[in-house]
């Protein structure tokens, strides 16, 4: 997408000055409107290079955005990630506690019984 646009922009860039160079070629002749003319495109093309550089920053805004946006997602999904292991571990800490807990049981059930 980034690169359409500069091809674009390039491609806009060439047909304003081409525009120009015509009508600087064209100045040389007597017409008195060719003047005028220069200046309306002149302004004109100004114009739409301040337009183009309005959308860039923009464009360049919004990609600023998407990537601290992707950072971010990347983050939570790290952060994610380690909180599941902590749980994991976590939950395997307290299987081999119960266990130990039912062995620990049994045995007093059966120190129990041989006492009695």
């Amino acid at each position: 997408a980034e690169q359409k646009k500069e091809e674009s922009a390039a491609k806009a860039s060439k047909v304003r000055q081409q525009v120009l160079q015509d009508l600087e070629k064209k100045s040389t002749t007597d017409d008195p409107n060719v003047p005028k003319a220069q200046a309306l495109f002149a302004q004109f093309f100004k114009a739409q290079e301040k337009k183009e550089e309005v959308q860039e920053k923009k464009f360049q805004k919004l990609e600023s955005v998407r990537t601290q946006v992707l950072q971010d997602l990347e983050k939570r999904k790290k952060d994610a990630e380690k909180a599941a292991e902590e749980a994991e571990a976590i939950a395997q800490k307290i299987e081999a506690l119960a266990r130990d807990a039912r062995v620990t049981a049994e045995n007093a059930r059966k120190l129990a019984e041989a006492t009695s």
